[in-house]
């Protein structure tokens, strides 16, 4: 019977402990969903030298993100895509991005010398018996293939040795495809020049050959700690490999089995802890020893013989002897004399007996003493066993978290945070100790998470700002419009001094929003009037409309209006025909689309439309796109606003329950979120990008925070 065989992809990231203004490095595997399983894994390594980082990472989100959308759309757009030739579809994909990266490039959007880029990019399609890989390559990305030969030995090959890289063309970033299988028991390697260096091929080959992929990437990754501190670029590899289902299974089986002996373990060395019993009986004697060492160095009584004391079969018989107080025996008389021997004094058996007494409780209470030392002793070593595997699992989250491992890391956390809320907080000392490691916690937390705490400046107070629902722009990078249902307010931002307020008296309801155009704002009122303001004349002008609906967001791009309605679950669209004027509104939105919970829109070329909830849907030529934002915590509660534009690689989004800023990359992917703490009832924001700040609306005040993703 044929063994079952699966595909095992896995990846190994540490970047650099160095700041890098002019370098960029990504891996990024996709793992396919419902149709688009049927064209496999697209995956690579994409690094970009000597290049400003912010335009490294905006080719780097282009690349990937027009190659996913160009690729699985025709998968899922084809009536049986089990029939397609996956190295035609692939080489369409990187056509339509390779002209995406050089009109970026033309527009003068981002500075890029195509030599400094290097990358291989591939689609991997798994199979029955063996996987299919479509690759394209350029520049100095690494590719071995660990291939088991007819004598059972293994040997390494570099499949790019002697290919001709596209690093020579200089207006096709993607010049060529390379296509191949990879067979069980081969493995792939893709790494970058970092990886390749500090690996040789053979060692490589040693560590790589006829072994599970977890344990290939585990003892890799024991390897690079101890990589050379001062080396500033990153470490990138991607392991493929056709393994033999049921060596998966026993695999987690295996770890399942390790995780139940360390329980195991723990629970033996309970059962082995030595009885209290045998403690007390050994503290027993030796309080007998020291009575009977106390006693023995009385002078002996008259009457009462030598043999006697030390034959005697317990203490306490012995003492009671001395007292004459046992039954039917007679105090023996001394030898010589045989006279009888006079009565103890009764001050002295009176000593005695209290001596008796006293020793009782001591012994008493020296048992009690014993066995809530034993269990106190148990508590320590079960608090500090605790601390510990708090401790342990806070390390691995960390690790977990350098090696781009978020859902282990995660998990770790998640058991960590369940073990610091059941420690005890009594004493000082646990109190204490519960703060260090919910501090840690945190410090990690906010690290995995990506959550920067920042506070805010204070810009300009406003006191006769109306905080119903004011709004916020930015203009020429100087100028801060702040718009409230009576006022325009221009700050001057070099003085953070209101520079003219202007009244929007001019007989139609609230202002609702405003987009800005160069010199010129276009305001949004209820009923859908739209007025213009030049701030060369401080004037207003109606815009002639011809429109009917209801509307709630406004933006201005390439001369046209966007308006957003959420009661129609449409984008309306109305071209500029001159002279102030617009034509009668277009739906624009192709699909079914809900915008009901819609609060926001953006336009880069493409149009992002935020929910309430975080959910951001993404439309090019009134299409929807394949777009999905990374979840994040803490959870979004109540996202207000979006901003985005052609000149910028990010998506922003404003979370006011929470005071975040939520930073996407145009690929979805979480960059960062700025916590502000200092901030108590937010509204709305802009960002200027150029000088690297956000300005928000905090009741009535205008606060500011500094971007330090840029």
């Amino acid at each position: 019977m044929d063994k079952q065989k699966a595909l095992r992809i896995e990846e190994i990231f540490l970047p650099s402990n160095q700041v890098q203004n002019d370098y960029f490095c990504e891996n990024f595997i996709i793992f396919p969903d419902g149709k688009e399983k049927f064209g496999g894994h697209v995956l690579g390594i994409i690094e970009i030298n000597a290049t400003p980082t912010e335009h490294g990472q905006k080719i780097s989100n282009t690349i990937i993100s027009s190659l996913k959308d160009h690729y699985y759309r025709q998968i899922v757009t084809s009536p049986d895509p089990q029939k397609l030739n996956l190295e035609t579809v692939f080489e369409h994909a990187l056509q339509k991005t390779n002209e995406k990266v050089l009109q970026l490039i033309q527009n003068g959007q981002i500075q890029l010398i195509l030599e400094n880029v290097n990358f291989l990019v591939a689609v991997v399609k798994p199979g029955e018996i063996e996987s299919d890989i479509i690759f394209s390559h350029r520049g100095s990305i690494q590719s071995f293939l660990i291939h088991k030969t007819k004598k059972s030995n293994y040997k390494i090959i570099d499949i790019l040795a002697g290919s001709e890289s596209s690093s020579e063309n200089k207006v096709k970033i993607f010049a060529s495809i390379i296509s191949g299988k990879i067979f069980l028991p081969d493995a792939l390697i893709i790494s970058n020049e970092g990886f390749a260096r500090f690996f040789s091929a053979e060692k490589i080959n040693q560590i790589a050959s006829n072994r599970p992929v977890k344990e290939i990437i585990e003892d890799f990754k024991i390897l690079l700690q101890k990589r050379p501190q001062g080396y500033a670029k990153t470490y990138s590899a991607i392991f493929i490999k056709q393994e033999d289902l049921q060596l998966i299974e026993q695999e987690e089986a295996s770890q399942e089995s390790i995780n139940t002996l360390v329980s195991t373990q723990i629970d033996t060395e309970k059962f082995l802890t030595p009885a209290i019993g045998i403690n007390i009986k050994q503290k027993f004697k030796n309080i007998g020893k020291k009575f009977l060492s106390i006693f023995s160095r009385q002078k002996k009584p008259k009457g009462i013989a030598v043999d006697e004391i030390r034959s005697s079969p317990s203490l306490i018989k012995s003492i009671l002897n001395k007292l004459g107080i046992s039954k039917g025996k007679k105090v023996a008389a001394e030898s010589k004399s045989e006279k009888k021997e006079k009565p103890m004094a009764p001050k002295t058996k009176k000593i005695i007996i209290i001596l008796i007494i006293v020793l009782v409780v001591v012994f008493a209470l020296s048992i009690v003493w014993i066995y809530k030392n034993q269990e106190t002793k148990k508590d320590d070593a079960a608090y500090n066993s605790s601390i510990k595997s708090i401790e342990t699992k806070l390390n691995q989250a960390e690790a977990a978290f350098l090696f781009r491992n978020t859902e282990k890391s995660l998990n770790l956390m998640a058991e960590a945070k369940n073990l610091i809320s059941k420690l005890p907080k009594e004493s000082e000392e646990e109190k204490q100790n519960i703060t260090k490691l919910e501090n840690l916690y945190k410090a990690l937390n906010n690290k995995l998470l990506k959550l920067e705490s920042v506070q805010a400046q204070d810009i300009i107070t406003l006191a006769n700002l109306n905080t119903d629902s004011p709004k916020l722009q930015i203009l020429d990078n100087q100028t801060l419009i702040v718009s409230d249902q009576n006022n325009l307010n221009a700050i001057d931002l070099s003085s953070a001094q209101v520079s003219s307020t202007v009244e929007t008296n001019i007989g139609v309801n609230v202002l609702s929003n405003f987009a800005v155009d160069n010199q010129t704002m276009y305001i949004l009122f209820e009923n859908n009037n739209v007025y213009q303001y030049s701030t060369d004349n401080d004037q207003f002008e109606k815009v002639s409309l011809d429109s009917e609906g209801s509307w709630t967001n406004l933006y201005i791009y390439n001369t046209h209006l966007y308006f957003l309605s959420p009661t129609d679950n449409q984008i309306y669209k109305l071209r500029n025909v001159g002279s102030n004027s617009y034509g009668p509104p277009a739906s624009w939105v192709n699909d079914a689309a809900d915008f009901s919970s819609a609060t926001s829109m953006a336009i880069d070329g493409d149009i992002y439309v935020l929910s309430s909830n975080g959910t951001i849907q993404k439309f090019l030529s009134g299409d929807k796109q394949s777009f999905s934002a990374q979840n994040i915590e803490p959870k979004i509660e109540s996202a207000s606003k979006i901003y985005t534009n052609v000149d910028s690689s990010y998506i922003y989004v404003l979370d006011k329950n929470t005071n975040r800023v939520i930073v996407y990359g145009k690929n979805g992917l979480v960059v960062i979120q700025y916590q502000i703490e200092n901030a108590q009832s937010l509204s709305d924001m802009t960002v200027d990008e150029k000088n690297r700040k956000i300005y928000l609306i905090d009741g009535q005040k205008i606060i500011a925070i500094s971007l330090k993703h840029l």
